[in-house]
């Protein structure tokens, strides 16, 4: 058998070559998998698992995912020279929590499933925790994965507009929160041109304009519109960012003789 592809094989001899050149013309069909005969016709290949192709089928959102929950009585049933390949603790754990599973249990879960039930624990995780980074962040990655999911580019570019309202509201809660702002701007710079997010960059360099890390990006975004890019004016980024952070370092200089 042939592990990669799971394609049967048999050992013949010369007299039988003859059968098995008429048995692969006629089962040419069982070369396919039965995923790729179930989908879409433009995903069919013959290539190996690993290729880009079979890849996008593996991601394809009306493939099921299927979970196997393994008998708790397995261990006796089986001989003691197997060897199972599964995990016991999580098969466990799929047991345990209900004790009428008492022969192999499959829960499946497409992608569109998946992607209901994860916005639902983000929107959850948001209402009870607005002031976590950490969530509003992974809010606003699990949109990228949607996106990579989306075939067609309108799809794309609403999961986008989503993500940037997560970002919003995120840095709308946690207003000096550097890490969201800055995953804001890079959003942004995936939707606008280079004029509205250079103005964007600028509005929100006033409000925080001793952060070293704002500054820096914004340096390297500014630095990077080859269209627009001028060394004059280069010069005149790195001066003003060097006066503000200067500033900002007095400013907390004076705070600190003030309470000491």
């Amino acid at each position: 058998m042939d592990v990669a592809r799971y394609k049967p094989f048999a050992e013949v001899s010369g007299s039988d070559f003859q059968g098995l050149y008429r048995w692969n013309q006629t089962g040419s069909t069982l070369d396919r998998d039965a995923d790729v005969d179930a989908l879409d016709g433009k995903l069919k290949s013959a290539g190996r698992y690993w290729s880009a192709k079979y890849m996008a089928l593996e991601r394809h959102k009306n493939l099921k995912r299927a979970r196997i929950l393994v008998p708790r009585d397995l261990a006796v049933t089986v001989s003691g020279d197997f060897i199972p390949l599964t995990d016991s603790q999580s098969s466990n754990e799929g047991v345990d929590g209900d004790d009428s599973l008492s022969r192999t249990s499959v829960v499946e879960e497409s992608w569109e499933d998946e992607v209901l039930r994860k916005t639902r624990e983000f929107n959850k995780l948001t209402r009870e925790q607005p002031h976590d980074e950490k969530v509003w962040l992974a809010f606003a990655e699990f949109q990228d994965r949607v996106a990579d999911m989306q075939p067609q580019k309108g799809a794309r570019l609403q999961t986008l507009e989503k993500k940037i309202s997560i970002l919003e509201k995120a840095a709308e809660l946690n207003p000096d929160n550097e890490d969201l702002l800055l995953s804001l701007l890079k959003a942004y710079q995936s939707r606008d041109s280079s004029d509205v997010l250079i103005s964007r960059w600028e509005r929100i360099l006033i409000q925080h304009s001793g952060s070293y890390k704002l500054w820096r990006e914004f340096l390297r975004v500014f630095q990077g519109e080859f269209s627009r890019f001028k060394v004059s004016d280069m010069r005149k980024m790195y001066a003003h960012a060097i006066q503000a952070l200067s500033a900002a370092c007095r400013k907390h200089f004076r705070q600190v003789l003030k309470f000491t």
